[in-house]
């Protein structure tokens, strides 16, 4: 008979762990039938004597594929899936176990409600077996119930151990699943082209993170050369749909491993201007602070450029650059708290289609011009330490005013509190920056995210070493990396609504933490009373070349005017249907002027 779930564990010197990885799965309870296949790769270290100990007490429910050479973990995985009979599969490794005897009947539930899911998922721990690091969870942020196929070609999110999928399209994997490294990745990237994967957030297992692991055994670099390799492969087997995806994917790992070849310290901050298709947010625990990633923002670049405050942040990232704490290295070679490591400096990675753009017409890119270091370039990304100086002409554009930082308690948090923002302190409306800490009380907290009305501005994890709350708090534990730090843009925002921060949980329970109410003003530059504003007074049928001109000038204090309305400038220049400006042609006419 067909059984409803198999169960398939693989195993190779796993003596230590593998008893609790096969009761987690003996203990399961619910209304289907089971049936469990271990395969063990040749293991010396008793692992074998275990599990046939284990066959003898439940032939029923175990069957043994015990190879007579060792195979390697991406052979034996190829050479089991035709045993795995069930109607579900479920998978993880001997050294990984469950921790709810209701798993898999949760699992069978949702797949049920949802016939359109290939597979389902959900969270489990990570702890780090050597060093005292505490449990975290492997999960941290997925938007809805399911995640498709670009979503896991970013990154492989999906802890295997939690993974249950359809049977027919694990007895069915295509060749090029066992072409490397990261067959379990494969594996679920060709599960997930059949449907979404769903996703449970409850923790129902743990993870086991220990430098015998195929992953964790190789350096971060070795990762991201593997990946690399691997979207290659990918190119010639897949639907042409996905080849774009592939192509950005490849790109924003191409960018983290020239920060690990360069070996770019954790002291400091590497500031990124990119899309975010294809620019990383997560660079090994070192301080990454986007200048420009999403979509709306590289739509305003040009004006940004113009009125100087995309060079204005850059300066307050190159300020703020001594003071940021590094995060947490989840692919260490050594600790993962990495110490800081030399001066702490600027960095600036430039991803794709930005390239060209800096190095052309920006006026940021002239700016930079003798103020940066190059380190690395090439027709992908280009890496550069700033020594950029407040030279630059402050921006004319909003800024946002800090009036009052309000604290709230919750029952579901022993405690919080914002080092950042500072009460009546005023900045760039395109870059408020908060930090502070938090630490759950009803479930272990994860991460922080401001919510202004109903629109989420901003989510940044709980990863942050914090020593302090260690000294302050003894008697709790779990506690050294409760901090949080990010950047935020309030451009476009109405004041009138604050700004709430609320602390999720790993039970995705959301705790109010607390509000910053905030006003917005408006700067302009130190010599506006003596720079004019030009008024470019444009045709209606104007060519859409001819306006991208005036939009891209160097001249920061203009406005484009149609032909029927009166305009302001001291200056006016008339522009013809067809006309394109140099960049310079405004300031130029000013200086002149």
């Amino acid at each position: 008979m067909t059984p409803q779930i198999s169960v398939y564990i693989q195993t190779y010197q796993h003596a230590p762990y593998i008893e609790q990885a096969v009761e987690g799965v003996l203990a399961q309870q619910g209304s289907f039938d089971l049936d469990l296949v271990i395969a063990d790769d040749c293991s010396t270290d008793g692992t074998r004597e275990l599990l046939t100990a284990y066959r003898d007490r439940h032939p029923d429910r175990i069957r043994l594929l015990l190879p007579e050479r060792n195979l390697g973990s991406t052979e034996i995985f190829r050479h089991s899936v035709g045993e795995l009979r069930g109607e579900y599969v479920a998978w993880l490794d001997g050294d990984d176990y469950w921790t709810d005897e209701r798993k898999l009947q949760k699992q069978l539930e949702a797949m049920r409600r949802n016939p359109g899911w290939a597979a389902c998922f959900h969270n489990a721990s990570i702890v780090q077996e050597e060093g005292d690091t505490p449990p975290r969870p492997y999960v941290l942020e997925i938007d809805g119930d399911s995640i498709d196929f670009a979503d896991l070609l970013r990154s492989n999110i999906v802890p295997s151990l939690s993974m249950i999928a359809r049977g027919e399209l694990v007895r069915e994997l295509p060749d090029w699943v066992w072409g490397g490294l990261w067959a379990d990745w494969r594996a679920m990237l060709s599960i997930a082209m059949h449907g979404d994967v769903g996703y449970l957030p409850e923790s129902m297992g743990v993870y086991r993170s220990h430098g015998a692991g195929l992953s964790t055994g190789l350096s971060r670099a070795g990762q991201l050369e593997e990946d690399l390799r691997f979207f290659a492969s990918l190119e010639d087997v897949v639907d042409e749909r996905y080849l774009p995806q592939i192509a950005n994917t490849a790109r924003e790992r191409h960018c983290q491993l020239v920060v690990e070849r360069l070996e770019v310290p954790y002291s400091g901050v590497v500031a990124v201007l990119g899309p975010r298709a294809e620019t990383p947010t997560d660079l090994n625990g070192r301080q990454v602070w986007p200048l420009a990633i999403e979509e709306e923002e590289l739509e305003a670049i040009d004006g940004r450029d113009r009125d100087g405050s995309l060079a204005a942040q850059l300066e307050r990232f190159r300020q703020g650059a001594p003071e940021a704490r590094a995060g947490l290295a989840h692919f260490a070679d050594g600790d993962r708290v990495p110490e800081p490591d030399g001066e702490p400096k600027l960095r600036l990675l430039v991803v794709g289609p930005m390239l060209e753009w800096l190095d052309g017409e920006s006026r940021l890119g002239r700016q930079l011009e003798g103020h940066c270091t190059p380190l690395w370039e090439d027709e992908l990304c280009a890496l550069r330490e700033v020594s950029f100086a407040a030279d630059a002409p402050l921006p004319m554009g909003a800024r946002a005013e800090v009036t009052a930082v309000e604290p709230l308690e919750s029952d579901h948090l022993f405690g919080s509190h914002l080092d950042l923002p500072v009460p009546a302190e005023s900045g760039d409306a395109h870059a408020l920056e908060v930090a502070g800490w938090a630490i759950g009380e009803s479930a272990p907290a994860v991460a922080v995210e401001l919510v202004h009305g109903n629109d989420l501005v901003g989510r940044a994890p709980l990863d942050q070493p914090r020593p302090d709350l260690e000294q302050a708090f003894p008697e709790r534990t779990g506690i050294g990396n409760a901090g949080f730090g990010m950047v935020v843009s309030l451009v476009g925002r109405g004041p009138g609504l604050p700004i709430e921060v609320r602390v999720v949980l790993e039970d995705d329970t959301h705790a109010l933490a607390g509000r910053i109410e905030w006003q917005q003003t408006w700067r302009s530059s130190e010599d506006s009373a003596q720079a004019p504003l030009v008024s470019v007074i444009s045709p209606l049928n104007a060519s859409d070349e001819a306006l991208a001109s005036v939009r891209a000038q160097t001249y920061a204090k203009l406005e484009i005017m149609p032909s029927e309305d009166a305009a302001s400038g001291g200056i006016q220049v008339l522009l013809e249907a067809e006309d394109q400006l140099p960049p310079r042609a405004l300031e130029q006419r000013v200086e002149a002027a």
